[in-house]
């Protein structure tokens, strides 16, 4: 069911409590004793961003119109023989009602994978959505699957974007399912362990509240983290892993270039350390491109302005920059040969032949899984399925270590399995 605070609907609708036996019944918030507004009523201070809601209000749901009808799916490709394994993995998970979680490498075709099942669910009748963590991957990722679903209606969800009407198919952004209750027959969450669903309660409890009583929830992401893998464990859900691109080469290895005061170069002096000068000109004379990673909007501004100096023309993009759409499609159109970007570009983007420098790359807030996925932007074609991933940093840290070691784990697996081609570089 659709939920608002207020009745501006003409279908018919149930009414119920804002806040009922202690709990928020938008959220699931267990109300505290010190939660009373300047009024002393009980409200709810987790969900507030999305509207006031005090023990005096009352929610509308309703049930959202969608048209039963044959959907198809038009794909002028075949799926690897890993993929197809995936497929009919969920696919079979699903219909016997059954947990399970798909841990796929960056790159592996994850969406690919999903499509068997969003078309099975299709033709149940059941309402679907795609949970993802950010707003420009939900915009892609509904282009790509109304070209695959062309009978059905599909559309994007976020916060600016609210129409929901007669969807088939709901790609959404995790805070917008606050305005479902029971509504969802499936939903795939992307990116299952990172920010900002890992470890969020508020986002755990309003997607478990949007799945209808027996819906399901599949879970995907290319990194498993200790937590996810201590539930996956305890409630003993099925796991699909598949560690090899649907290319069949293998991952690329991290390369370390340790630079003695790194930040003393990018900061005070406005220059180039001379590894990362000539790992740039390299690149520059080849003709190649390279996302350039930094820990802050700060260190992006640094590097920028200590680049240009240098001779070489980049771009720099944060969450908070209103134009980064513009400097991404750039990058793209192979308009800048670098772009500098904090960790927002980290997961989910695909761009061709591509190389990725991390600078920094000891910084706490590179941790092990977010070097992984930067990783992940490199060789996703399968015209050019490798590029250098180079590390600049004054020291090697355990999360280094752990993403190198993840590298060669998820290689070796795939060697194994027989999902890679060429012979294994030494890593």
């Amino acid at each position: 069911m659709k939920e608002s605070l207020s009745r501006n609907i003409e279908t018919p609708c149930f009414i119920v409590k804002g806040i009922e036996d202690n709990q928020c019944q938008r959220c699931g918030y267990q109300i505290k004793a010190t939660d009373y507004d300047d009024f002393s009523r009980k409200y709810c201070p987790s969900c507030e961003a999305y509207g006031f809601i005090d023990e005096s209000s009352v929610l509308f749901r309703y049930e959202r119109k969608v048209e039963i009808k044959k959907h198809e799916l038009s794909l002028k490709f075949s799926l690897s023989e890993a993929q197809k394994q995936a497929s009919q993995f969920l696919l079979h998970q699903i219909m016997t009602h059954q947990k399970c979680v798909l841990h796929a490498v960056c790159g592996a075709g994850k969406t690919e994978i999903l499509y068997e099942s969003l078309l099975y669910g299709l033709n149940q009748g059941w309402r679907l959505c795609l949970a993802i963590p950010r707003t420009d991957i939900v915009k892609e990722l509904t282009l790509r699957l109304q070209k695959r679903f062309p009978d059905s209606i599909i559309k994007e969800l976020h916060q600016y974007a609210k129409d929901d009407s007669f969807a088939h198919i709901l790609v959404s952004t995790i805070h917008q399912l606050i305005h479902y209750y029971q509504e969802f027959d499936i939903i795939f969450l992307d990116e299952a362990d990172a920010f900002p669903f890992r470890g969020n309660p508020f986002l755990n409890r309003i997607i478990r509240k949007a799945l209808k009583p027996q819906g399901h929830l599949i879970e995907m992401s290319a990194t498993i983290d200790q937590p996810m893998a201590k539930r996956i464990s305890k409630e003993k859900i099925k796991t699909f892993v598949l560690p090899a691109r649907f290319h069949r080469q293998h991952l690329d290895q991290f390369h370390i270039e340790y630079v003695s005061q790194l930040d003393s170069f990018v900061k005070k002096r406005n220059s180039l350390p001379s590894p990362l000068k000539n790992w740039l000109q390299d690149l520059l004379n080849s003709h190649h491109q390279a996302l350039l990673f930094v820990p802050t909007k700060a260190w992006g501004q640094w590097l920028e302005k200590a680049m240009a100096d240098s001779g070489f023309h980049c771009e720099s993009v944060h969450s908070m920059d209103l134009n980064k759409n513009y400097k991404i499609k750039c990058f793209r159109d192979r308009q800048i040969p670098f772009l500098i970007s904090t960790t927002l570009l980290e997961r989910g983007i695909t761009i061709k032949g591509i190389h990725i420098g991390i600078l920094n790359a000891s910084h706490p807030i590179f941790d092990e899984f977010t070097l992984i996925q930067m990783a992940g932007r490199v060789g996703r074609h399968k015209d050019q399925p490798h590029g250098e991933i180079v590390l600049f940093t004054e020291m090697r840290t355990t999360a280094i270590e752990n993403a190198k070691k993840y590298v060669k784990r998820m290689n070796t697996d795939a060697i194994k399995k027989g999902l890679i081609d060429n012979d294994l570089p030494s890593l």
